[in-house]
């Protein structure tokens, strides 16, 4: 393909159903954007209109790929994701172009933090490096099927799992936040700190139901299974427990309950995505697949030094 032939462009309003076709003809099974998931994508605060490129040429009739630099909730930090061209391998002009210019944009913006998020798959993860990115961990999708429960295995403490009432809102969300310590430190920071974190929880928390360990009456877990609203599938927030509550199988009590309440709910899946680095397992990961949840797809989470220079393909 050459240069002339290819034309970018960046996101109008009508352009949803590109957007959606583009990522789930490109990845297939192994990404698939529902209706839902693309409001949500294409809306603010995350979504920069600007900021998303189209790679059309000139002599076809459909666009041929795509990629979006998204905002973090902290100030100046951004994430490329949804880099999808069709026949990528032999597109890769296409690829790098898309790259550059998703790094000019971000440039634009005077980025404290740039990352990159991609499916572990050829030609996507190279171009990220070649342009500067260096991959600093992985995140798992991993999906339970809902008719195959596993037993429950009991806490070593005494636990009561029950809905998180309005009046624990507060308790619950520095529970969240505090949970996130030591393995997903570099999530809190994303959003904006502590305090931020902990308000955006509490604003989920009042629109989604979540489900609290209590021991001593104290909330020291929590979980939320928040259904789809196309199919039968619900997401799941994960299991987060206070550091010092761990190994005391109180994730597996909330993780058992969250199975339970999705089954419940009519829902046939349920899917996770968790952290893991880029060597091994964390100990959430190793949870969710001794429970009976299986990997569908792996991502790869790359960070570029926001001073660097643009390389030219």
């Amino acid at each position: 393909m050459s240069r002339q032939k290819l034309k970018l462009r960046s996101f109008r309003r009508g352009d949803e159903q590109l957007f959606k076709a583009l990522v789930n003809t490109t990845y297939r099974n192994l990404e698939t954007l529902t209706e839902e998931r693309v409001k949500t994508l294409t809306s603010p605060p995350y979504f920069n209109p600007k900021g998303f490129f189209i790679a059309e040429k000139q002599d076809a009739d459909a666009p041929v790929g795509c990629v979006g630099v998204f905002n973090l909730s902290a100030e100046k930090c951004f994430t490329l994701q949804y880099l999808a061209v069709r026949q990528a391998m032999s597109n890769l002009h296409v690829v790098n172009s898309l790259i550059e210019a998703a790094l000019k944009y971000s440039a634009s913006r005077k980025p404290k933090l740039l990352k990159a998020v991609t499916l572990t798959v050829q030609p996507y993860v190279d171009a990220y490096q070649l342009f500067g990115f260096k991959p600093v961990r992985r995140i798992l999708r991993i999906a339970w099927d809902l008719t195959k429960i596993p037993r429950e295995k009991r806490p070593r403490v005494k636990t009561i799992v029950a809905e998180v009432s309005q009046d624990e809102v507060e308790e619950a969300s520095v529970v969240f936040v505090e949970g996130l310590r030591l393995y997903w430190d570099w999530y809190i920071e994303e959003g904006g700190g502590t305090r931020a974190l902990q308000k955006m929880v509490a604003d989920w928390m009042e629109k989604t139901t979540y489900l609290g360990a209590k021991v001593n009456d104290k909330i020291v877990g929590v979980a939320a299974v928040i259904p789809r609203a196309e199919g039968s599938e619900a997401a799941f927030s994960g299991v987060i427990v206070l550091p010092e509550f761990r190994m005391k199988r109180i994730g597996s009590a909330l993780l058992s309950a969250s199975l339970h309440r999705a089954n419940q709910l009519g829902c046939k899946r349920l899917v996770v995505h968790t952290m893991a680095y880029l060597n091994s397992l964390t100990p959430g990961a190793v949870l969710y697949l001794k429970s009976g949840g299986r990997i569908e797809a792996e991502y790869l989470q790359l960070v570029r030094e926001v001073n660097q220079r643009i390389a030219k393909n």
